[in-house]
């Protein structure tokens, strides 16, 4: 079974990918670059896919050869976020 998780570079996300990948799944992570938390992810064996879920063309190659998503990527308390961006992350990306 692959699984794609988005988010997992936060504190739910990666707390799930890690278990899926104990459990003997093959983990695809969707972040959104390279940088400590998914290094530590990438050494688990969990393959990075680079992109963000406002991308559709990073989405659908995410999706490639995977059985089940977990979306638990979102934006959540960034100050500097507007109203549209948060929408656009938490409730349009994936609905589109």
């Amino acid at each position: 079974m692959r699984a794609l998780v988005t988010g997992a570079t936060g504190f739910t996300g990666g707390h799930l990918a890690r278990h899926l990948r104990n459990r003997g799944y093959g983990v695809r992570a969707l972040v959104r670059g390279e940088d400590q938390r998914s290094a530590a992810l990438a050494a688990l064996g969990i393959e990075l896919s680079i992109g963000d879920l406002t991308d559709k063309a990073a989405l659908v190659r995410a999706l490639g050869g995977v059985d089940i998503v977990y979306n638990i990527g979102a934006t959540y308390r960034q100050a500097a976020a507007s109203k549209d961006e948060y929408s656009a992350i938490n409730a349009r990306a994936v609905a589109d």
